[in-house]
């Protein structure tokens, strides 16, 4: 019996630990291996270093741009891998923020654990606590039934305000502290300001007076499984937020456990729930005829991402010249060090371009 030959895998960002790792894995497993990166100087050295390596694996370096556009929607959906940000960092990340890290008994009273910047509680008074209080009815308000009677078990205990990701910059974020029957029933709810849509200025004013909700409405039709606690308020001041649970524990399978086949399934269901969330949120029909059968949408949304990548990667340059030489205070701690220490590196001359990354 002849064993079929297996069919190429495209691993864009594989010049890094994880991606170069699991170029490995499947090039010893007989899989043919593209490794992308967004310097294609860079994808053939690691080309040639992964053959170095594994000498019966198959590999070829390509620019990301280059490597994606080679492949039609459904090899697109079946064989490409993106790797980003390791696995260890978003578990670490993620379990950081359960309600048992963050939080502690003081005097007897549950309450976040102060860490700031990064998370500062508030002082909340008799006069605020009444107005927190109604702005939490109004929310549960937004919510299903079923979920609004849960949550109505749960009482306000503490309130502080969270430094959340670089899109959330500028705008207030909150986090509550929720208890039910004890201190082992305990929730913390995320409350992030929500702006006008970017899409206005170039369209037309959404269908939504309260920008939370429009929010909300979209990550409902977009998600298959949205999270359950997906809700809106306006404060006093007639600013517009959405509240969500923090960190809801979402899983994904470790793609470093996936032998071929099983990456090429997975790769597939990310790629099928990626097209049915954009079906869900427009008109499937008028999707398809815009994009066409032609290769232009995939070019200009590749060359795009590329692009922008250079430009993240100049922002972070700036960014951390400016901590180097003072014009901004970062704070330095467990979660921050990597960057001011790149900060360093830049006004050291003999640093390479390639250590500051």
């Amino acid at each position: 019996m002849v064993r079929p030959v297996p069919e190429p895998v495209c691993i864009v960002g594989a010049t890094g630990a994880l991606g170069f790792g699991l170029a490995l894995r499947l090039g010893r497993q007989g899989v043919p291996v593209v490794i992308g990166s967004r310097d294609a100087g860079r994808a053939g050295e690691a080309a040639e270093r992964a053959a170095g390596l594994v000498p019966e694996g198959s590999f070829s370096g390509l620019e990301n741009a280059e490597a994606v556009c080679k492949m039609d929607s459904l090899d697109l959906a079946r064989k490409l891998v993106d790797i980003n940000v390791p696995r260890a960092e978003v578990v670490k990340l993620t379990t950081s923020m359960t309600p048992a890290k963050i939080t502690e008994v003081v005097d007897g009273r549950r309450q976040f654990r102060a860490d700031p910047p990064l998370l500062v509680r508030l002082d909340v008074n008799s006069d605020l606590y009444a107005v927190v209080g109604e702005l939490y009815e109004d929310y549960l308000a937004t919510l299903q039934d079923d979920r609004h009677h849960l949550l109505k078990r749960y009482q306000i205990v503490d309130v502080g305000h969270k430094v959340v990701g670089v899109g959330s910059v500028g705008l207030l974020a909150f986090v509550v502290l929720l208890r039910g029957r004890d201190d082992e029933d305990l929730m913390v709810l995320q409350v992030k300001q929500a702006q006008p849509s970017v899409l206005e200025a170039f369209t037309q004013p959404s269908a939504f007076a309260r920008h939370g909700q429009r929010v909300v409405a979209g990550q409902r039709l977009t998600q298959a499984a949205s999270d359950s606690f997906l809700g809106w308020i306006d404060d006093p001041a007639g600013r517009s937020f959405y509240v969500r649970q923090l960190r809801d524990m979402k899983w994904s399978p470790d793609p470093e456990s996936l032998n071929a086949d099983g990456l090429y399934r997975y790769a597939l269901l990310c790629g099928g729930t990626l097209a049915h969330a954009h079906a869900r949120s427009g008109d499937a029909v008028a999707i398809s005829a815009y994009l066409g059968t032609s290769r232009s949408f995939d070019k200009a949304l590749t060359a795009f991402a590329a692009s922008y990548a250079d430009q993240v990667e100049r922002d972070y340059v700036a960014f951390t010249a400016a901590i180097a030489d003072g014009r901004i205070t970062a704070q330095e701690d467990a979660a921050g060090g990597d960057g001011l220490r790149a900060a360093r590196r830049l006004t050291d001359p003999t640093t390479t371009h390639a250590e500051t990354r």
